[in-house]
C-alpha cells in the first residue's frame, strides 16, 4: 500500500514538473506576443514574439505557411492541408501569419526593418526563387 501511494505521488509530481508551461518573458524588459485567438490548447514550444520594451524591438518567430498556432510535433493532416505544392498560396499564408503578429504587438509591416527568407527547397530553381521574392515584396 505505501509503495503504491508512493509511486502514485511520483507520478503526479513528475506528470506536474514536466507539463508544458506557458511562455514567461526572462525578464521586465521583454513582453511575449500572443495573437487574440491564441489556443492554449496548442503544444507550441516558441511564442509567435517577444517585444523588447525598452528599445521597441520586435523580434518575430520563423513563420511557414502553417497557421501560427499548430501543433508540436506536427501533425500530418494540417501539414497536407497548409502545406500544399503552391508556392503563392504557402506565401501569402505565411505573409498573413506575420501580419497578424504583427497587428497583436500594435505594429505593421512599414515598422519592419529586416527579413531573412530561408527556403526549404533549393532545387525549386531561379525562376521560382524570383517568383517568390516578388510575392514577398508584394506582401510587405
Amino acid at each position: 500500500m505505501i509503495t503504491t501511494t508512493v509511486r502514485v505521488a511520483a507520478l503526479v509530481l513528475a506528470t506536474g514538473i514536466f507539463a508544458p508551461a506557458p511562455a514567461v518573458a526572462q525578464n521586465q524588459h521583454m513582453e511575449i506576443i500572443h495573437h487574440p485567438n491564441y489556443d492554449k490548447s496548442v503544444f507550441m514550444p516558441f511564442v509567435p514574439a517577444i517585444k523588447i520594451k525598452s528599445g521597441k524591438i520586435l523580434w518575430l518567430a520563423g513563420t511557414t505557411a502553417l497557421p501560427v498556432y499548430h501543433d508540436h510535433p506536427h501533425k500530418r493532416d494540417e501539414i497536407q492541408q497548409y502545406m500544399t505544392n503552391d508556392l503563392e498560396a504557402q506565401t501569402r499564408r505565411a505573409m498573413d501569419g506575420i501580419k497578424q503578429t504583427l497587428d497583436a504587438a500594435g505594429a505593421s509591416f512599414k515598422d519592419v526593418v529586416h527579413v531573412f527568407v530561408l527556403r526549404a527547397r533549393s532545387r525549386m530553381g531561379h525562376r521560382q526563387s524570383e517568383r517568390s521574392d516578388q510575392l514577398l515584396l508584394r506582401a510587405i
